[in-house]
């Protein structure tokens, strides 16, 4: 795990895994970089169980460097998300390209600066090789000229341009215009992007020769990696790994997935030495980033809380650093100590620099195109305005007072003075915040560290102003391009930790729960956990809820109304106890391994009697309409709703009042007291349920129907009526259901399972039930199945759940709520212990 070449980047480069795409006869690689499908991907290529029918074939460094110097690829780009790795895998490659006597070149694109595109290869090139220092220094130009030319017909030279997702727009247009060019085909090409950045810009870069290229994505961390790296550095690999396993070990399961990332790891390592273990695995929240533990490491931005305090903690290490607010002559000598206000002033102060810049377009970008958001850099013409606004007015120093920024006074006196300190305290972190460069003007070191900073403005002083433009910002996940754009600012804001948010941060994200059709559920569903642990979130909550309880129509009554109690202690329902065999029996013909029959013991509950419908989810969200073309009958209000994600199930039922069912509460009330697969036998033919011709045990073939079809058409249908009165629970669309896919529990000596709910945390949300496109075997009552939360097609829908109704509550309550009072509501159903946190 060493190497000799003192150019080659960080230890992981040289083991991290790398995977190249194999595209599929007669499909695009387009579809394999979608960000939810590539995410998703990502994660799991190296967490564990691997996926069917993976298109991402491992590849070793060896074999990548090959093909690019024999031209197997001659168009390549490395993808990944940020922090794994893309830009030091182009340095790696650099490297390695120089000892198979190619003659490579590395371009920054982000700090481009704008000149004569049509003369920057010949200007550049014949620079960079003359002035190279081997090169000759008694060639004359004209002499570099033609060797330059030799060596691209030879195809000698190769072109990296790193970070096309931080490219200015002249940046991008040089990639554009080289690839285009015909008279470079013999070179080879490299680019590092997010996936989302080749997918945005698949015409001009991709395209027009899309049989060229190939896509390597750098793989996640594996455990011992993880392990290795969290280790301290200077230990014998063994011991090293020890010790990062211990750490490891510390961290909350959530914070596991976080450590798949380089550079999460590198933060964490910052952190672990600053506080001791904490005597109980506990993620408790803190009000001080100080008491910060690596137990409360359980999302990227308690993460990079953490590690941002703790760098800008010793950064004060540095004299000039400690002279931040304070009035001090230069003979003067500041204080051993950072003060107690300098570094939170500190972290206010690179926040508000990082949002300015993020409210500003991007260089060079067209002003009548649509707003992107600065994450590339701010050139030196305009560090001034960014800083002090224009003719006085605007900019970082008055965003700091009208703030009311603590202590801002001490800057905005001498801004000037604040900044220097600033520059002392990142040089002292070797420059893990700002780039030292200073003929680019201002650039953040990273960009994601730049979004993180940003949300933590807007989480401490978010103004009206602020929640204006986070309506144009807001984050809708069917929107790819939006999304790409916006995603991390706000990913970092709805879970931004209580050490730093004040109640502006309120103020920011009251803003996704509303306008119905541009709610992004996802983000709505990550900050929930927050939002019930304090007053105003609970208005929040509760303001938004309002909206289903004051309708009236008969829709909404009947969303309401029409459910049945289940587990009820003296129930009248036929073996309704509340107790049952989860799973199937090994005899079973087509019984699973992850089918484990085991004990099951459930609280009283609710379930609707049927799937919800489009028109009942469209009173949630109106948009929906749009996605009923896929069905060719006019009318389906009354089918169930399908297209419609994890996230969006589960706003849907906590806005009307209720849940998402338990995995063991569904499987409990499709079964209906059963033991069977169906809860009339063992057999199902598409007389009696909506499926795909394929019947189940001695049942005869019928007419498929290629379609859903209305809630509780085949209520007569079915041999015997569900004894609980449901419908539709075997077939017609797959339900979500609350819980991660994972085995169900086997540690319990036989004790009966109370309550359960699955994993923590994983990747795929269950869904129970079949469905119209499936076969007779997956409707049956105990088949499992899952899918990526944000999933959405037209075999996907769910059924609500919610806890008891309280004998005391009046009909009329019942039927203005629709499940418990909303606090009461909130505190049996998914909460931050049991949201997937």
């Amino acid at each position: 795990m060493t190497t000799t070449d003192t150019q080659t980047p960080k230890l992981f480069v040289l083991d991290q895994k790398l995977s190249v795409l194999t595209v599929p006869p007669g499909e695009s690689a387009k579809k394999y970089l979608d960000g939810d499908r590539f995410w998703h991907e990502h994660h799991k290529g190296r967490g564990g169980d691997e996926l069917p029918d993976n298109p991402w074939k491992d590849i070793t460094r060896k074999a990548l460097v090959e093909g690019i110097v024999t031209g197997k690829y001659k168009r390549l780009a490395v993808v990944c998300r940020g922090g794994y790795g893309k830009s030091w895998n182009l340095v790696y490659l650099r490297n390695q390209l120089k000892l198979a006597d190619r003659v490579p070149f590395l371009y920054e694109l982000d700090g481009l600066k704008a000149r004569d595109l049509r003369t920057f290869w010949s200007e550049t090139l014949l620079r960079e090789v003359s002035g190279a220092p081997h090169a000759r220094q008694d060639i004359d130009p004209e002499e570099w000229k033609h060797l330059i030319e030799d060596c691209r017909v030879s195809g000698q030279f190769a072109f990296l341009f790193d970070s096309i997702d931080q490219a200015s727009e002249n940046g991008l247009q040089l990639v554009q215009e080289f690839l285009a060019n015909r008279n470079w085909d013999g070179c080879p090409v490299v680019i590092s992007a997010r996936p989302h950045a080749i997918f945005d810009n698949w015409k001009s870069l991709v395209v027009p020769d899309e049989s060229a290229w190939k896509f390597v994505r750098v793989e996640p961390l594996a455990v011992p990696e993880r392990e290795f790296l969290l280790g301290p550095e200077g230990m014998v690999p063994a011991t090293r790994r020890a010790e990062g396993a211990k750490l490891y070990k510390r961290l909350p399961p959530a914070g596991h997935d976080l450590m798949e990332n380089p550079r999460n790891i590198k933060y964490v390592r910052d952190i672990a030495g600053k506080q001791p273990a904490s005597s109980t695995a506990s993620v408790k929240e803190t009000d001080r980033l100080t008491d910060y533990r690596l137990e409360n490491l359980r999302t990227a931005s308690h993460l990079f809380a953490g590690a941002v305090d703790n760098m800008v903690e010793n950064g004060f290490a540095a004299e000039d650093a400690r002279r931040l607010g304070l009035k001090l002559k230069k003979s003067e000598a500041p204080p051993e100590k950072a003060e107690t206000w300098q570094q939170p002033l500190a972290l206010d102060l690179l926040s508000a620099i990082a949002y300015a810049m993020y409210c500003h377009r991007q260089p060079g970008q067209d002003p009548d195109k649509p707003f992107k958001p600065n994450v590339s850099h701010i050139p030196v013409e305009g560090v001034s305005q960014l800083l002090y606004g224009k003719d006085g007015k605007g900019g970082v120093k008055q965003m700091l007072t009208d703030a009311e920024v603590p202590n801002a006074w001490r800057v905005s006196e001498n801004l000037e003075s604040a900044l220097k300190a600033l520059s002392s305290l990142n040089a002292k972190m070797d420059f893990c915040l700002l780039d030292r460069s200073t003929d680019s003007g201002l650039r953040w070191h990273d960009r994601t560290l730049q979004e993180f900073l940003a949300a933590w403005w807007l989480a401490r002083y978010a103004t009206d102003d602020d929640a204006n433009r986070l309506r144009s910002w807001r984050y809708d996940n069917r929107m790819k391009t939006e999304k790409s754009l916006y995603a991390p600012l706000w990913g970092f804001l709805v879970e931004m930790p209580l050490a730093v948010r004040t109640d502006k941060w309120f103020t920011a994200v009251s803003v996704l729960f509303e306008h119905k059709s541009t709610r992004c559920c996802e983000m709505i569903y990550r900050c929930w956990p927050s939002l019930e642990q304090s007053k105003k979130g609970n208005e929040v909550i509760s303001k938004w809820q309002k909206e289903f309880q004051s309708m009236t129509d008969e829709v909404a009554v009947h969303l309401r109304t029409d459910f049945v109690e289940l587990a009820k202690p003296g129930s009248t329902l036929p073996n309704d106890t509340g107790r049952f065999e989860m799973g199937s029996p090994e005899t079973e013909e087509w019984h699973q391994t992850n089918e484990v029959l085991h004990s099951v013991s459930l609280s009283r509950f609710r379930i609707w009697r049927t799937a919800v419908t489009n028109e009942q989810y469209e009173l949630f969200d109106p948009g929906h309409e749009n996605e009923r073309e896929w069905e060719t009958e006019k009318d389906i209000a009354k089918h169930p709703v399908v297209y419609v994600d994890w996230w969006e199930a589960w706003c849907f039922a906590w806005w009307v009042g209720g849940k998402l069912p338990t995995e063991a509460q569904w499987e409990y009330a499709a079964r209906g007291g059963s033991t069977t697969p169906f809860y009339w036998g063992n057999s199902l033919n598409v007389g009696e349920a909506n499926f795909r011709n394929h019947p189940y045990g001695a049942s005869n073939p019928g007419d498929f129907k290629n379609r859903t079809t209305a809630v509780g058409d085949y209520a007569n249908k079915a041999p015997l009526p569900h004894p609980w009165g449901l419908h539709d629970i075997h077939g017609n669309v797959l339900e979500w259901c609350s819980d991660w896919i994972g085995p169900y529990v086997n540690d319990l000596n036989g004790a009966e399972a109370k309550d359960p709910i699955g994993p923590v945390s994983g990747m795929y949300r269950v869904y129970r039930g079949g469905c119209w496109n499936a076969m007779a075997k997956s409707c049956s009552a105990w088949i499992r199945g899952g899918d990526m939360p944000e999933s959405r097609v037209e075999i996907l829908g769910f059924r609500l759940a919610a806890g008891p109704s309280e004998p005391s509550q009046s009909p009329e309550a019942e039927r203005n709520v629709g499940a418990e009072p909303a606090a009461a509501n909130r505190g049996t159903g998914i909460s931050s212990s049991t949201a997937g946190r």
